[in-house]
């Protein structure tokens, strides 16, 4: 990767510290040829330790799962 999807999938994280959720740039994604249904999710390494531990207390993990009834369609 370089340009455009560098910057917004893992430079700009690594510079800001933040957390980013991105599609990335359509000039990028065509020449890289990603399906549409592709979004790139960069976590900085200083926040992988809490992410790791949170998991067994996330629907995810082992919590009981309650509030929310999933759609018929994500199954």
């Amino acid at each position: 990767m370089a340009g455009s999807l560098c910057y917004t999938a893992i430079s700009y994280p690594v510079v800001t510290g933040c957390t980013n959720v991105t599609s990335g740039d359509w000039t990028a994604r065509r020449m890289t040829k990603f399906k549409k249904d592709v979004v790139f999710l960069s976590i900085p390494y200083e926040r992988m330790v809490n992410l790791i531990k949170a998991v067994p207390d996330c629907s995810a993990g082992t919590a009981v799962f309650k509030g929310f009834e999933p759609r018929a369609d994500y199954s």
